[in-house]
């Protein structure tokens, strides 16, 4: 498991990379319905290490991206349980969502480990 050191690094060497490669894929992998999810990599924040499942939309990754260059302090993501409270998720705040082409986040990072 490579785990990148925090998000805008995941970004640089992971997310901007695989996006450049393929410009018309939405999803880390390209398509939209995936039924079983794979782990696309990994980084930390906030003492942990998440998980980036690869049907993660490009979109939300590359706003909270932008968010975070344009202000290092402007904390995109909340940290939520996910539904059925067996783990962690984060999520994209509440005021950058209206920033989406879509009505739905499609932001799967996940609690992988306390580092």
């Amino acid at each position: 498991m490579n785990i990148t050191e925090d998000f805008l690094q995941f970004m640089k060497k992971e997310i901007i990379p695989a996006q450049n490669a393929n410009p018309s894929h939405i999803t880390l992998v390209g398509q939209k319905l995936i039924r079983n999810p794979k782990s696309f990599g990994y980084f930390k924040r906030y003492g942990c290490i998440w998980t980036v499942n690869e049907d993660t939309y490009y979109e939300t990754l590359m706003l909270a991206h932008k968010t975070i260059e344009n202000n290092e302090n402007d904390d995109p993501f909340i940290v939520k349980p996910t539904r059925e409270n067996k783990n962690l998720s984060l999520k994209l705040r509440e005021d950058l969502k209206d920033y989406l082409n879509n009505s739905y986040e499609y932001l799967y990072i996940y609690l992988e480990a306390k580092s």
